[in-house]
């Protein structure tokens, strides 16, 4: 196995390295599942991807393509071994009673009136066929995963996502490269234009700022709500971890619509806490004081880091480039209102919208809710907002629960949707597939 490793190129070699080593491990554990379930979790930093087709690599608000993702596969292993352990279809059953289970499911199917209108069958099916694997994600974690042990190991992936992350963003600003990560896909950075020069903007692993922002945002709320809702030190003193952890490259790599949005949800997080006595008054002025004296040394520097990135011409140049995005959205919808132009086919026509021309030409609409109804009509954007309710109806009724970790998660996970309904109304879409349609290195 050495001998024929060793003659594989490089990316190859790292795959064929992680199949012997994710089996090897497998052997050694008890409990497979568990342990394939914290790999996946830790593993969405560093995806690689098998195509099964030919790629347009112009496509950026969608799979350009069907693909098979490492996270796939995991999924299907550990479907595989709950097929095997012979309580599939009863777990099966005993979810499919409840609201958050039943919801996407039966919604799922509302995308599929949009292919009548769609000019590129091919794109639609990558699209949904990404989709697919995201639900079969979610519906493993709601019907499988049912143990405080399952629930921390999920916890702690998400945290060492983190620290990960936050270690590599760090390492590529102060290095000023992408800190040898271009074999993983991280090539250029993204910039952002302020006067007179560039501001680098380096994304860690997950290839665009406003990906990292959406990811590492969605989990530090959860660690925020997790420090304020726990009593263990232990527990709380990492959920603060992984909150500032969090933050950090967010701000580093100025993903400014997710830092907007973990701003209010934290702020939101902070007030439940304080309503419901789980944060006395004197811990929260007591960090606020924290705050300013580590801050009043950083002034000057914040100050410029606000007027370099707010204060410039070129900021109030992308705040008019999102308004005619919008224009073409608004006229895609008005000539397709109820199916829309089909899943994944939002840039196949958007051209034809464009009489005159956009500042950022190319780019699909920077606005999830525009995107979807664009595409699959009024029916998909009730599909999305039903989804949306539902989770966080469900969150919230969590989170008032007894049991402080669970109650915990729910605040998280109300922070979570909250967080990607608001950046979603102005960050460039995280449809965009991972990497493939803008470095082929991610490709197997």
């Amino acid at each position: 196995m050495a001998a024929t490793i060793a003659s594989l190129d490089t990316k190859t070699q790292m795959i064929a390295i992680g199949v012997a080593g994710l089996g090897t491990g497998l052997l050694l554990v008890r409990d497979r599942s568990l342990a394939l379930l914290g790999i996946l979790v830790f593993g969405i930093q560093f995806l690689f991807y098998k195509a099964l087709g030919p790629l347009n690599n112009l496509i950026d608000g969608g799979a350009p393509g069907v693909y098979v993702s490492t996270a796939d596969v995991l999924v299907l292993i550990l479907y595989g071994m709950w097929i095997r352990s012979g309580t599939f279809v009863s777990d099966l059953r005993s979810a499919g009673r409840s609201t958050p289970m039943l919801v996407p499911l039966l919604l799922f199917p509302l995308l599929l009136p949009s292919f009548v209108m769609a000019e590129d069958v091919g794109l639609a099916i990558a699209e949904l066929v990404r989709m697919a694997f995201g639900l079969a994600l979610y519906v493993y974690i709601a019907a499988r995963v049912r143990s405080r042990r399952e629930l921390a190991v999920i916890l702690v992936g998400l945290g060492s996502i983190a620290v990960v992350q936050c270690l590599v963003v760090i390492l590529q600003l102060k290095s000023g490269s992408n800190a040898g990560l271009a074999l993983l896909g991280q090539g250029e950075f993204g910039v952002r234009v302020a006067e007179g020069f560039e501001i680098v903007r380096p994304s860690g692993t997950l290839f665009y700022p406003t990906v990292l922002g959406v990811v590492l945002g969605s989990i530090s709320v959860v660690g925020l709500s997790l420090a304020l809702g726990l009593r263990r030190p232990l527990w709380r003193t990492a959920g603060l971890a992984t909150f500032v952890c969090g933050l950090v490259p967010i701000v580093i790599s100025q993903a400014r619509a997710a830092l907007i949005a973990e701003a209010i949800m934290a702020a939101i997080l902070t007030l439940v806490a304080l309503r419901r006595g789980r944060l006395p008054l004197r811990v929260l002025w007591v960090g606020l004081a924290a705050v300013m004296l580590v801050s009043l040394p950083l002034y000057d520097r914040i100050s410029r880091a606000v007027e370099s990135n707010v204060g410039t011409d070129h900021f109030w140049t992308e705040i008019e480039a999102r308004g005619e995005l919008n224009v073409v959205a608004f006229d895609i919808i008005r000539a397709n209102p109820i199916l829309g132009v089909g899943l994944n086919n939002y840039q196949v026509v958007m051209e034809r919208y464009e009489p005159y021309g956009v500042s950022f030409p190319g780019f699909p609409v920077h606005n999830l809710y525009l995107l979807t109804w664009g595409e699959t009509g009024i029916v998909g954007l009730i599909g999305l907002l039903a989804t949306f309710f539902v989770l966080i109806r469900t969150s919230v009724r969590l989170a008032g629960a007894s049991d402080r970790l669970l109650a915990s998660i729910g605040g998280g996970v109300a922070a979570v949707v909250g967080l990607v309904m608001l950046e979603s109304l102005a960050g460039y879409t995280y449809r965009h597939v991972h990497a493939p349609s803008c470095s082929g290195s991610w490709l197997v």
